[in-house]
């Protein structure tokens, strides 16, 4: 495992969106090729229950991008981030994981802003099949596949790559959930969420936490470009479906137990890793990202100074060395025993 501070002030560097110029670009050029590129779908992984995605496919493909997004995040807030990967010659798959986004919600009760989960293993057979079902069926196995997760995305793949090893090259992996950040210790967490789930209250608002808008501000965000997060939360603002923005205790309690299960079988893990940590995250700890990186063999974790958890929702002279870094990691065609 190789540990690195990424060099923000390094010459070379990639063409990213500028922050004075986002919104217009990304109205005026971003969007408008990601409608002429893309297409969406529902995927059924259940009777009943669908699941919305995006697929996007590059021309003169050097491999094909899964993209797993975080917490009451959707397919919706990674535009930007699909756009590099498309600009670099890589096919796009991402899809809303359930209860989120315009995918299907488990809810007994109508609440767009409640982040609901019954299972955790749901999520990682939701990616797997949509993996296996939708984007190898169109993009084919001749390409090598990779996957781009955040947070909780990230604790999905992780999970994923755990179980069904041999689909994926690599992967990089941005402020993964690995440990979260509770204010109490993570066995009190576990027995507060296991008794309000097992008491029938398991839907309920986990404490502290609250429906959109309420409590939303630039300031106490994950997020450490105004620009960029003024973007998604104007369409957040303007759509009921993207407006996830709490966790119920069945979400909690599930997440705790994944995290568990991925401490317990980090060692599986045998492609190369780019993990991404941020120096000012208050979500998720450090800690599980660091012992990922120490038991895995091709492991390289990366210290992003200056930025929140949101890492690839930075500012313009991070998310230049940020993409730089990420990409020079995707066209290593070596894998070597030490980076």
């Amino acid at each position: 495992m190789k540990k690195i501070c990424l060099n923000l002030e390094r010459e070379k560097a990639y063409p990213c969106i500028e922050d004075e110029m986002y919104c217009k670009q990304m109205k005026t050029i971003v969007e408008p090729y990601l409608v002429s590129v893309g297409k969406n779908g529902r995927y059924e992984r259940e009777p009943g229950k669908y699941l919305y995605y995006e697929s996007y496919m590059a021309e003169d493909a050097a491999g094909t991008v899964i993209i797993a997004h975080g917490f009451t995040e959707s397919a919706e807030k990674y535009k930007e981030v699909i756009f590099y990967f498309l600009k670099e010659h890589y096919n796009v798959f991402i899809l809303d994981h359930r209860g989120h986004g315009r995918s299907i919600r488990e809810l007994q009760k109508r609440d767009f802003s409640l982040t609901h989960i019954n299972d955790f293993n749901d999520y990682v057979e939701d990616f797997r099949g949509f993996i296996e079902e939708i984007a190898v069926s169109q993009a084919g196995t001749q390409l090598p596949f990779y996957i781009f997760a955040h947070s909780m995305g990230g604790a999905i793949a992780v999970r994923y790559l755990q179980m069904y090893p041999g689909r994926i090259a690599k992967a990089v992996l941005t402020a993964p959930m690995l440990d979260i950040k509770l204010g109490m210790p993570s066995i009190q967490a576990e027995a507060i969420s296991c008794y309000m789930v097992k008491t029938g209250r398991g839907e309920e608002y986990i404490a502290g936490q609250a429906p959109f808008p309420r409590g939303n501000s630039f300031e106490t965000s994950s997020c450490s470009s105004r620009e960029r997060y003024e973007y998604y939360f104007n369409k957040k603002r303007s759509c009921q479906e993207f407006q996830n923005n709490a966790g119920s205790y069945s979400w909690l309690y599930e997440s705790l137990k994944a995290v568990k299960k991925i401490e317990k079988e980090k060692r599986k893990i045998q492609i190369p890793l780019c993990i991404f940590t941020a120096e000012q995250d208050h979500l998720v700890s450090r800690s599980g990202q660091i012992d990922l990186a120490e038991k895995t063999p091709y492991s390289r974790l990366i210290l992003v100074k200056d930025t929140k958890h949101e890492i690839y929702m930075a500012p313009t002279r991070i998310q230049k060395q940020y993409w730089r870094y990420i990409f020079s990691f995707l066209q290593e065609n070596r894998e070597v025993k030490e980076w």
